[in-house]
């Protein structure tokens, strides 16, 4: 429970840091009574937060031996409870004890009233709030727990003004609290996007369909759902520190055999876990066309899937409709996606791309000059 407000007057800010301070330097007590573990409301460690509300830190994993840690959060009227992050290790669980919670659980955004529950895997990007207006109390428990008393308490200090944000960002690792910038949800919104669309091309592929001819001249439509499932093992590859050389050695293997729609969603799986791996935005990957940081591979992919599925999708004479919104996102981060990569749209080299196919016809849709941009003929 990562919590963000800023800071509120002077005078409240040092009546609440006192408060903080005193109630910080109280260790919770627990019985032990030889079968679990027992925290008396009064002998839990108190964190108060400028808005009103605060901390009850309940458990720690010290106290469980690793298998979780809890506390209680109270939120003032519509406080943030957590801006945008992640766990790379835990699920979360969250219980509305009273009041109403907005919660941002990947790209879905819902509000939970009371005895409401809210359980957020490893790597699922998410924050939550009071909703406006009203105040808002809930259990959070993470398991397998991480020591995050500490935490806790930094962020008092940050709420009420004594220390900045950016001195959390040294124990994202240590606390397991990846903070994500908004922008690059998006991005990764957009992976699902793309990936899933495939995907329902994919279920639809009737039995007398795999050697059908695609617009990719090559390929019939089992080895363009090869390229596809190989693309993305390729690219988990390089995020966990894959060569070039094996991305190339692997590119041209034979097509796949077997149930390839589970083959399919496996890779996709993988693939979507390691770009939300901790870090994986950022690092520098041996791309075969350039080294590119981990965000733009991740543009790559896009642009790749959404072809891809219009691809299956003509092959087939199935729903030719592309995301709009995706699309529009390819069209406007087109310069940024293909930047210093040799192999692409925007170079005379047309190995892995078909040439232009002219500029759309005046009111033709964006999803048509997309198409015609990556060497299609809608």
């Amino acid at each position: 429970m990562e919590t963000w407000n800023e800071p509120q007057t002077q005078t409240q800010t040092q009546t609440a840091t006192a408060t903080a301070t005193a109630t910080a330097t109280a260790t919770a007590t627990a019985s032990q009574n030889g079968t679990g573990l027992i925290v008396q409301p009064e002998d839990a460690e108190y964190v108060a937060l400028p808005h009103g509300g605060g901390f009850r830190l309940l458990v720690d994993a010290r106290d469980t031996g690793g298998a979780l840690g809890a506390n209680r959060l109270a939120l003032g009227e519509g406080a943030d409870g957590a801006r945008l992050h992640h766990h790379a290790l835990s699920t979360e669980f969250f219980h509305v004890l009273d009041g109403t919670v907005e919660f941002l659980v990947g790209d879905e955004r819902v509000s939970v009233g009371r005895g409401g529950t809210v359980v957020v895997p490893p790597k699922v990007p998410h924050a939550f709030g009071a909703a406006a207006g009203r105040t808002a109390e809930l259990l959070a428990v993470l398991t397998p727990g991480v020591d995050r008393f500490g935490y806790f308490r930094a962020l008092g200090r940050v709420q009420h003004g004594l220390d900045s944000f950016d001195s959390l960002l040294p124990e994202q690792v240590r606390y397991d609290v990846h903070f994500l910038d908004p922008a690059d949800s998006t991005l990764l919104s957009r992976f699902d996007t793309a990936a899933e669309g495939f995907g329902d091309r994919l279920r639809a592929v009737p039995d007398a369909g795999w050697e059908s001819p695609t617009p990719c001249t090559e390929w019939n439509v089992r080895q363009l759902v090869n390229h596809m499932i190989q693309g993305s093992r390729i690219y988990t590859s390089l995020l966990r520190g894959g060569s070039s050389a094996e991305f190339m050695a692997n590119l041209g293997q034979e097509a796949l055999t077997g149930d390839l729609v589970s083959a399919y969603r496996t890779a996709v799986a993988e693939c979507r876990a390691a770009f939300r791996a901790a870090g994986a935005l950022d690092r520098i990957v041996d791309y075969p066309f350039g080294p590119v940081p981990g965000r733009q591979l991740l543009g790559l992919y896009v642009v790749d899937a959404i072809t891809h599925t219009w691809d299956l999708a003509r092959a087939l004479r199935l729903d030719e409709r592309l995301d709009a919104h995706t699309v529009r996102w390819i069209l406007d981060n087109f310069q940024w996606i293909y930047h210093g990569v040799d192999e692409s749209p925007l170079t005379d080299s047309n190995r892995y791309y078909g040439p232009p196919t002219g500029a759309p016809a005046s009111g033709a849709s964006e999803q048509d000059a997309l198409l015609r941009a990556m060497g299609r003929k809608p």
